[in-house]
């Protein structure tokens, strides 16, 4: 029984580590700020994080989790703050992209008592050309997607909210990057279905093992 156990124990060890080897491959093109291990701003340069080049005329302030008292509803992994001005966001080697999703909620600061704004967002194409989309920013990250002709692009710029406040931004997924769930506390589905998975193997050996027991 001790050997099967083991030998099962193992076989599930290697599938756990084979998904999150995958999991890590697939999140190649996922922005999410990990870099950042406490609050700072850079007002004057354009920081680059997971592969992107961030660019505005005012404050770009970066937040860990555990110094997030800014912020209007909890935060928990490193996110970006920026206020004040436009954000562009360009690849490090200034090749093309696609952009797939990102995460957004109001940055640090106050809110005039808002409940939600608007930002607009534009995609740059590399051939020439434009597109753009409007977006409703409310308290506590939520993720938008873009579609399939938000690709071959040089540049995205987020607009200015019209009440002159901060958006945070985090999980910013690029090329075909894979984002990690909004809350980063939760297990993301594949793992719960691994542990549960696990669980019931066990249980079953367990059981099978006690029936052949009372027939001896």
């Amino acid at each position: 029984m001790r050997k099967l156990l083991a030998t099962w124990l193992a076989g599930a060890a290697l599938v756990v580590a084979s998904s999150l080897g995958a999991a890590s491959s697939a999140n190649a093109g996922v922005v999410t700020f990990g870099e950042i291990t406490q609050f700072g701003c850079d007002f004057n340069t354009s920081p680059s994080y997971g592969g992107m080049v961030f660019a505005s005329t005012w404050s770009k302030c970066g937040y860990a989790a555990a110094d997030s008292a800014d912020f209007p509803t909890p935060i928990h992994s490193s996110v970006l703050g920026v206020g004040y001005s436009d954000l562009t966001l360009t690849t490090n080697d200034a090749s093309a992209f696609s952009l797939n999703s990102v995460d957004l909620a109001f940055g640090p600061f106050g809110h005039m008592g808002l409940l939600d704004d608007t930002t607009l967002v534009t995609g740059f194409l590399e051939g020439g050309g434009s597109v753009s989309r409007t977006l409703h920013i409310g308290f506590g990250f939520q993720r938008y997607s873009f579609g399939a002709d938000w690709a071959n692009l040089s540049s995205v710029v987020f607009g200015q909210l019209p009440s002159t406040e901060y958006i945070g931004f985090d999980n910013i997924a690029y090329n075909g990057g894979i984002p990690p769930a909004l809350d980063a506390g939760v297990p993301e589905p594949a793992t719960w279905g691994l542990m549960i998975i696990g669980f019931m193997g066990v249980g079953a050996m367990l059981r099978s093992t006690r029936r052949k027991a009372a027939l001896a």
